[in-house]
């Protein structure tokens, strides 16, 4: 993630999303029944369309509490329960600052409603209204009048002045086209927050009766698309993406969904993927669904992971060591069940590092060490201790490593941060003699962090032009000798347990840092 100014027209934008999205949320769903018929559903597949009991919501809402926490109250249609109200007047109880729900509006199209949910201590409110008329909300939303209702239930809340309103619009083939208007519509309406969500292939979207009428070519479409988007950068106007795709957000790349949601497109199949753990069998929507979801990338990369571990077909194992000098309890497991043939080590010191290994080397496996604190190491590596003489790479990420280690007989790869890129800058004339050096630009999980630490990559890597040197995590258009990083296809030995029993969420945590990449359009 570079925050190269020409490729991030918002950074700050990315910024404010990033905190809103690691906000703790506690998501508690409080009934299965809906007053709408959404062509599109997903919990069309849910046979339940009751209430769930209001003893078990205090218990959800109580149980999520933290301090700073966001209370979402969902369905179903959340403002249908009878105790609704007494819910939001429950968590301002509780003690949480803020408190939203999502709606499809029309209980709030009653003024008493509306004020005795404000009253009670309601914060927000996202509509769900995918259109900007009676004709095409109504087709979407399967009930005739809702659009009037929604539409009235959002000027009472409006009008009361103490609910902050958004919209959530579900993308799909029928208003793709009117997506700009749709827009435009709330806007002059005063509402400037938008969430625009793509299709899934899941639930009534899926069936016979509505696939074709629903699902769409992005790339066609993308022209509607980017037109509405123009949208985001009115000042006032915050405009979320969810499930898009992020090559087709070049140029817009301030709109990028946190991939950090994935987590929650995985949670939703909990369930399923353990049964896949656990069988072996993929889930019931691989296949053609594939195509239409946002989480095809790490889905794929989860069966990936687990058929190769099982396959005993895995040459090349990430794994760090903590401070303690403990390893991924799967170490053990996949040294002797894997044909390893090179091992990716992050450690504290090389104290840790020894501690964290087996007492017996394995001589056909290839060590690429990166450690925080390098003290001892020459020493180490000189002595007769187990893996000493497996190092053949060494990871630089200090300014003090790469001006020590730099010319050793083991491969450099240098971290290329704000503090190691005048060190290595310094030295680039015995780097490229070697040549065999890597340049390794560093992965961030938040912006703030990549502007913290990295250095403008796109100028910096322009200097190096001509140099005996490969770059590792950087597109081809900053530097032609480019690769992606090793990192995101190696399999991970955090991800799975002693008995080599991969872990879902460890995995697509792995796959966030590592494996969130995708080439452009261009």
């Amino acid at each position: 993630m570079s925050p190269d100014k020409a490729a991030q027209p918002d950074i700050e934008n990315i910024e404010t999303r990033e905190a809103a999205v690691h906000q703790h949320r506690n998501w508690v769903r409080i009934t299965w029944a809906c007053n709408n018929r959404c062509i599109f559903c997903l919990d069309s597949d849910v046979t339940r369309a009751q209430h769930i009991p209001a003893e078990e919501v205090r218990d959800e809402i109580r149980r999520g509490y933290a301090p700073g926490a966001r209370l979402i109250l969902s369905g179903g249609e959340a403002s249908i329960h009878p105790e609704f109200i007494e819910f939001i007047r429950y968590g301002r109880e509780i003690g949480y600052e803020w408190i939203q729900t999502i709606s499809n509006g029309r209980s709030f199209a009653s003024e008493k409603f509306a004020k005795a949910a404000a009253d009670a201590g309601l914060n927000e409110v996202t509509f769900s209204i995918h259109g900007h008329n009676d004709e095409l909300h109504d087709t979407l939303s399967g009930v005739k009048g809702g659009f009037r209702q929604a539409l009235k239930g959002l000027l009472n809340l409006r009008n009361d002045g103490r609910v902050v309103i958004s919209v959530d619009i579900v993308l799909n083939r029928m208003n793709v086209p009117h997506l700009d208007d749709i827009l435009r519509f709330f806007m002059r309406l005063g509402v400037h927050e938008f969430d625009l969500l793509q299709l899934v292939p899941f639930g009534r979207a899926w069936s016979d009766e509505w696939r074709e009428s629903l699902f769409y070519n992005i790339k066609e479409a993308l022209p509607h698309i980017k037109k509405a988007l123009d949208n985001a950068h009115v000042p006032g106007n915050f405009i979320w993406t969810n499930r898009f795709p992020v090559q087709l957000l070049e140029g817009l790349e301030d709109l990028i969904q946190d991939p950090h949601k994935l987590h929650d497109e995985l949670r939703g199949r909990r369930k399923e993927f353990e049964q896949y753990i656990n069988s072996g069998e993929k889930l019931l929507c691989y296949g053609e669904r594939c195509r239409f979801c946002f989480a095809r990338g790490v889905c794929h990369e989860i069966y990936s992971a687990k058929e190769r571990v099982d396959g005993r077909e895995v040459e090349e194992l990430l794994l760090t060591v903590d401070s303690n000098g403990n390893a991924p309890e799967s170490l053990k497991f996949m040294l002797e069940t894997q044909p390893l043939k090179r091992l990716l080590v992050s450690a504290p010191d090389i104290a840790a590092f020894s501690q964290a290994m087996p007492q017996q080397a394995k001589a056909d496996i290839e060590v690429r060490l990166g450690l925080d604190d390098w003290r001892g190491y020459a020493e180490f590596k000189a002595s007769d201790a187990a893996w000493a003489q497996n190092i053949k790479v060494l990871h630089l990420a200090s300014a003090e490593a790469v001006e020590k280690f730099v010319t050793r007989p083991e491969r450099p790869v240098i971290e290329i941060r704000r503090d190691t890129a005048a060190a290595a800058w310094k030295l680039r004339e015995e780097i490229s003699k070697r040549g065999d050096a890597i340049l390794h630009v560093p992965s961030f999980e938040a912006m703030n962090d990549a502007r913290a630490h990295l250095v403008d990559m796109r100028r910096y890597l322009k200097g190096w032009l001509g140099a005996a040197v490969r770059v590792e995590n950087a597109p081809l258009c900053m530097h032609p000798q480019a690769m992606p990083p090793e990192a995101a296809t190696v399999i991970s030995a955090d991800c799975f347990n002693a008995a080599g029993r991969l872990d879902v969420s460890a995995f697509a945590e792995h796959y966030i840092k590592h494996g969130y990449f995708s080439r452009s359009e261009r």
